[in-house]
């Protein structure tokens, strides 16, 4: 019997090869001299491809251009540009791939993006072969698992979109999964493997640092209040509190491997923060202080699905002066920068000050920025909340405007969405119910993922390339039972 669920394993993993190598043969082609476009200048994809070059060119984090030694910058997190550059060892080492980044029609660049499509399809890859490793003994779940998968590659384009949000996925999945084995596990390599996981997750999503602070806080208080226990009631000390210790240890470790890189921030921006991103999320995410409750109720109309195009003709009328259409220049989007900003005019009004901009104020009071954020949101708390609510029903919904072509396909993905979303939260309350440690572990980085996007930004939807793929892996490992396949 085991030689035959061996045979499946065997011929699924080879098979799931071949599909990736046909994924790379087909989608590579579209990297070609007469049609391939760079990323849009300034763009996220364009940042991190110059991110990349810096680091494999000059061992430089920054995202200036390419093609000079750019000055270290901490805008955006570094993890993901590192991966990336790892594949331009490939390439011809005589030639300079810089404006490749800018310029098209260049012979040379169709190698650049060919390599740069060999890392995503490697990240496909490494997704459906966690879900051979978990699924293998149930070869149908296995198949039906990939097929979903390769369903929201395609359709999220995430071979062509140059960003985190699939390798953060995968960090994401096997940190809880590894803080679940420690539920159990007293191995010190769970231990080691779950402090890397956990450690690399901070680097490419910075918010998952006050996590780390957060385990740390609560375990070492269990941990304190056990050995109290122990000293006045002389009891042995049982499985849970070894986990407890083990939570502790991971968040401590985590927090040492993270502190070199908050010293070169230091050293270069007098700024202990892993990223300035966090700055200029929450100054976006107050900028919806500027609606009344009427415009913001408007808002979850305007982020409702547009099934088959049903709300195309309201959307028309409503979209050029809506508050949450980024495109209008009144809108959260294109004012939070500017001087009549909520959170530029409140710092201004408060201090006596002029700035005419975020730019402006970032270049000379950037250390009163997070305070006067955190300061404006703690004051609207109660209409914080409303906009969570909003903010989270809107990363449910990003086919919510206009749409003219693919209509069945864009309701399909709205289906899943709503399919893992939902039963990933029914299954994280009866994790709670039925009083499950492991699973409730397994769930809680999620959860705080979801929390944190909601309350903290406005969840774009580029965002949910992340959030989809672990959803989709939750459900798959939960549904089909607690197999120890790794």
């Amino acid at each position: 019997m085991e030689k035959k669920i061996n045979k499946k394993k065997i011929i699924l993993f080879i098979l799931t090869i071949l599909v990736c190598l046909s994924i790379f043969s087909i989608n590579s082609k579209k990297y070609n001299q007469q049609n391939y476009l760079p990323p849009a200048i300034n763009g996220d994809s364009h940042q991190y491809l110059a991110m990349s070059l810096q680091i494999f060119n000059n061992k430089t984090i920054t995202h200036d251009h390419p093609n000079i030694v750019g000055w270290p910058s901490n805008y955006r997190e570094f993890v993901y540009p590192l991966y990336i550059s790892f594949f331009y060892n490939f390439l011809d080492s005589d030639h300079d791939y810089s404006e490749c980044v800018l310029e098209k029609q260049i012979k040379e660049c169709v190698n650049f993006y060919k390599v740069i499509s060999i890392a995503q399809v490697l990240l496909l890859f490494a997704t459906l072969i966690t879900c051979l490793m978990f699924l293998h003994k149930r070869p149908i779940y296995y198949i039906l698992s990939s097929l979903i998968i390769l369903y929201v590659f395609y359709h999220k384009e995430m071979i062509f979109y140059f960003g985190p949000e699939h390798l953060s996925a995968l960090l994401l999945f096997y940190t809880s999964y590894y803080l679940k084995k420690l539920v159990y596990s007293t191995k010190y390599q769970d231990l080691l493997i779950c402090s890397f996981f956990f450690v690399t997750l901070i680097f490419i999503k910075n918010i998952f640092h006050y996590l780390s602070f957060l385990i740390l806080i609560f375990s070492g208080i269990i941990i304190f209040t056990n050995y109290i226990k122990f000293k006045l009631s002389f009891s042995i000390i049982n499985k849970s509190k070894i986990f407890t210790i083990n939570l502790f240890v991971v968040s401590l470790i985590s927090l040492i491997l993270v502190m070199p890189y908050q010293l070169r921030n230091v050293i270069h921006f007098d700024d202990s923060s892993l990223s300035k991103r966090g700055k200029e999320m929450l100054t976006l995410r107050n900028e919806f202080l500027k609606a009344d409750y009427k415009t913001l109720t408007k808002g979850f109309y305007y982020y409702f699905p547009n099934i088959f195009g049903f709300k195309n003709d309201r959307m028309r009328k409503i979209q050029g002066e809506s508050f949450f259409y980024e495109q209008n220049q009144k809108s959260h989007y294109r004012t939070y920068t500017k001087e009549n900003g909520y959170m530029i005019n409140y710092f201004n009004n408060k201090y006596g000050t002029k700035y005419s901009g975020y730019g402006e104020l970032e270049l000379y009071e950037k250390k009163k920025i997070m305070k006067t954020n955190v300061e404006i949101y703690l004051k609207n708390i109660v209409k914080q909340s409303y906009i969570s609510c909003l903010i989270f029903f809107r990363g449910l919904n990003e086919n919510y405007n206009i749409a003219k072509k693919n209509l069945f396909q864009k309701f399909v993905f709205d289906i899943f969405y709503y399919f893992f979303t939902f039963y990933f939260f029914y299954s994280f309350f009866k994790s709670l119910r039925n009083k499950d440690t492991s699973n409730f572990i397994f769930y809680l980085p999620t959860i705080y993922f979801i929390f944190m996007m909601s309350t903290l930004s406005n969840t774009e939807p580029r965002m949910n390339n992340s959030l989809i793929l672990i959803l989709i892996l939750n459900f798959f490992i939960n549904f089909v039972g607690k197999k120890k396949t790794l």
